[in-house]
């Protein structure tokens, strides 16, 4: 086993383009705010010099073997921040010169900068409705619709809104990179309405495109999400175990309450990453009935419980030796970690390999739905 890299399935579909794809407007503007900017490149500029800060400070960060998350935290909140306040910037620029010829990367720049933020992706769609409405016929606005398209993605509650942008956007320019990308978010929409079997179809339409016949990687990629789709529905595989405070725990015993099986090591700074969203998840749905499961692949049980008493989690745990034969994870076919499981209430597979963002959206739908 097996640590992993924080890679998408559409990043992998992608190696089988021939470039890379870019979202961004240019690099992030920067700047004080504080007084009022007279056009579009000003506010660029200003706000430019305090992005180049957070930059270097970033920098700094990642070559000090010392550094905290908690410091490189802070540096992302900043960026935030100025994030907002650039988006702010701008729009009082178009609202006090609105004839100006600068408006059109202004607008851009916001329907960008917005569609970074997991809770601004609404103000994000609204931006681009503005922008294709007074730019149609502009450059960007093929990027600015699929801005749009990815936003509706991300936003729960709009996943038809989504499939219709994607499917608009995969329709106009259907041999465009970012409609590789669009056709897997198409399939990720699909698996979150639990429409599994036309995400599966989705996904078997993309094996015929000339770019992935191509690409033995994309393909190899391809049909391992297909593997993961035939679990959904399964039965988990038999397992007993006893947990780190010697409780015994079987099939029988999870059934009646949704559970996460959380497969990680905490050596692995990927998967205490990931951990921070299974501990979001347990502290907004602990007392609506969902149960997590902690199986640590730690080099030894000992070091496992040393993490454990520095930093608890809250949830039960349990240590497994990742080379024993017949264990859960080696049953569940897990590979690579860090690693999750949503099991519903009547102890069938919900969701196979799903991580970090998309995490809390199952979770909330597993719980919703009652499942």
């Amino acid at each position: 086993m097996w640590m992993r890299a924080s890679l998408t399935m559409m990043a992998v579909l992608m190696l089988a383009a021939p470039g890379s794809l870019s979202m961004r407007a240019q690099d992030a503007p920067k700047g004080e705010a504080a007084r009022e900017l007279d056009s579009y490149e000003a506010v660029f500029e200003e706000f430019g010099k305090r992005y180049e800060v957070q930059q270097t400070k970033l920098d700094r960060l990642a070559k000090d073997e010392n550094a905290s998350p908690q410091e490189r935290q802070a540096v992302f909140d900043e960026i935030r921040k100025i994030d907002i306040e650039y988006v702010a910037a701008l729009q009082r620029y178009i609202q006090r010169f609105p004839n100006a010829k600068d408006l059109e990367p202004a607008r851009y720049e916001i329907v960008i900068t917005l569609s970074r933020h997991e809770d601004r992706l609404s103000d994000a769609v609204r931006a681009a409705d503005d922008y294709l409405k007074e730019h149609a016929g502009s450059e960007r606005a093929k990027d600015v619709q699929f801005a749009r398209a990815q936003s509706l993605t991300r936003t729960p509650g709009r996943e038809e809104e989504a499939l219709k942008a994607l499917d608009s956007f995969i329709g106009a320019w259907p041999g465009a990179e970012e409609s590789d990308f669009a056709r897997t978010m198409r399939v990720r929409v699909l698996l979150f309405m639990d429409r599994t079997q036309e995400a599966e179809e989705a996904l078997r339409q993309m094996l015929k495109l000339d770019k992935v016949k191509k690409s033995a990687e994309a393909q190899q990629f391809i049909d391992r999400q297909l593997d993961d789709m035939d679990w959904i529905g399964r039965e988990l595989p038999k397992f007993t175990l006893s947990t780190l405070d010697n409780k015994a725990l079987s099939n029988e015993d999870i059934k009646g309450k949704p559970m996460l099986i959380f497969i990680w090591d905490s050596n692995s700074s990927v998967c205490l990453e990931e951990l921070g969203f299974v501990k979001a998840a347990w502290d907004k749905y602990k007392d609506l009935g969902l149960n997590i499961l902690g199986i640590s692949v730690n080099e030894s049980r000992p070091a496992l419980e040393q993490y454990l008493k520095r930093a608890p989690t809250g949830f039960a745990n349990t240590w497994m030796d990742r080379a024993a034969e017949g264990t859960l994870i080696k049953r569940l076919d897990v590979t690579a970690i860090p690693f999750n499981v949503l099991v519903d209430s009547q102890g069938r597979v919900y969701r196979y390999d799903v991580r970090s963002d998309e995490l809390m959206r199952y979770v909330t739908r597993m719980i919703e739905r009652g499942k």
